[in-house]
């Protein structure tokens, strides 16, 4: 995490980081580390400009951590001409879109491309969505045959890349009226909206307030599933010292609280803060506000929540046994994920109330199976994870304002 702190840190000439503590580091270890979180660019960026490091490793570990660079500047000079390409389609046919993640977030790292990115997500106005589609399906784009969620549309392309084009910003929780406020604050992130420009390539992605409210709600999203790495983390990081200012963090605040969202927000800034070099400075003290509150974290609690997110690595693929976190504890709290995980597998089915004793069962039939054939694990194990971050989870008071 040091290593990673440093790496995000744009004038490094300030910061104090020595690398004296750690002779005996095994890089090995540490490379493969870095490339299930997907930040093994920013690692390598570390290194390969630090000789005490560079010169203790073996001729394999610098050349995986040469092409980790190489590859990383290319793939994502790649996705920018990309984006750049698909947002100038769009506004061509009169489509209000922007930019998610990917080079939303990119331009505040110092060094742009080395933030590791594998699609382009794209969000645009409701009643553009259908003539959306239509854009990339007439460039020769295809709808991917498995998709995997239901806020977006994977297409893929000819050139093989992948665009998610979204109509929301994320997968639906389990409370109705979150559910509303997160497709109003999507609708109008794509109207609030301002250019970003790197290397002569001009983004279009949402003003901060709504860039920090789409990180933290996809964020959110992946951990209340089977969890998210550290690269998001980064994102963090890197835009609340590059990317907001004092007037826009309390705009989102007020979003986030409104969500009843804040708890976990205020969690990702104690985390970041502490293990990766957030500036502390750079969040309004905004606990007296009745609707917010700052819930001074134990060092315990912040561990707790920092190795979760070790454990699991990008997206929860690194633990088999992970695959929801409940939003409490208790029987009730498990029926609960049980039933809001039957309606995303059903999203039009399950508006039918008479048939979801069916659907209850092929939701129980589905998850029994995957345990065992595709997450090779126990159905147990799944519970008990799912229980343990339920714990981590009430502690934030998740969706209550």
């Amino acid at each position: 995490m040091r290593i990673l702190a440093f790496g995000l840190s744009q004038d490094r000439a300030e910061v104090e980081y020595s690398f004296a503590d750690s002779p005996d580091m095994d890089y090995d270890r540490l490379i493969d580390r870095a490339k299930h979180h997907k930040v093994e660019a920013i690692v390598a960026d570390v290194i390969l400009g630090k000789p005490e490091m560079f010169n203790d490793m073996s001729d394999n570990q610098r050349s995986i951590l040469e092409n980790c660079v190489s590859n990383a500047l290319f793939n994502g000079s790649r996705l920018l001409y990309y984006t750049r390409e698909y947002l100038f389609w769009l506004k061509k046919e009169n489509v209000r879109a922007a930019v998610l993640k990917g080079w939303s977030v990119a331009g505040y790292y110092r060094v742009p491309e080395i933030r590791k990115s594998g699609d382009i997500d794209i969000i645009v106005k409701e009643e553009d969505y259908s003539r959306a589609v239509e854009v990339f399906t007439e460039k020769g784009f295809i709808p991917i045959e498995e998709q995997h969620s239901n806020h977006h549309l994977e297409l893929k392309g000819p050139d093989g890349v992948v665009v998610e084009l979204h109509n929301t910003l994320a997968e639906h929780f389990d409370s109705d009226r979150v559910n509303e406020c997160v497709r109003k604050y999507g609708q109008q992130l794509v109207t609030n909206t301002e250019e970003y420009e790197y290397n002569g390539y001009i983004i279009t992605r949402g003003t901060p307030e709504y860039n920090a409210l789409s990180l933290i709600v996809h964020m959110l999203q992946h951990y209340l599933r089977a969890g998210f790495g550290v690269k998001l983390l980064c994102d963090w990081t890197v835009f609340i010292n590059n990317g907001i200012d004092e007037k826009q963090y309390l705009r989102f605040a007020d979003m986030a609280a409104d969500l009843g969202i804040y708890g976990f927000v205020d969690m990702i800034n104690h985390v970041c803060q502490q293990f990766l070099g957030l500036n502390a400075d750079k969040i309004p003290l905004i606990f007296n506000n009745s609707n917010i509150y700052d819930n001074s974290w134990d060092e315990e609690s912040l561990e707790e929540f920092l190795a979760d997110i070790m454990e699991s690595g990008e997206f929860g693929h690194e633990d088999n046994n992970r695959m929801v976190a409940v939003n409490g504890t208790g029987l009730w709290a498990y029926i609960k994920e049980f039933h809001h995980q039957m309606r995303i597998n059903n999203p039009d089915s399950s508006r039918f109330v008479i048939i979801w004793p069916f659907l209850w069962l092929k939701t129980l039939v589905v998850f029994l199976k995957n345990n065992r054939k595709v997450r090779k694990t126990s159905t147990m194990n799944i519970i008990k994870n799912a229980g343990r971050r339920g714990k981590i989870i009430k502690s934030m008071n998740l969706f209550k304002r």
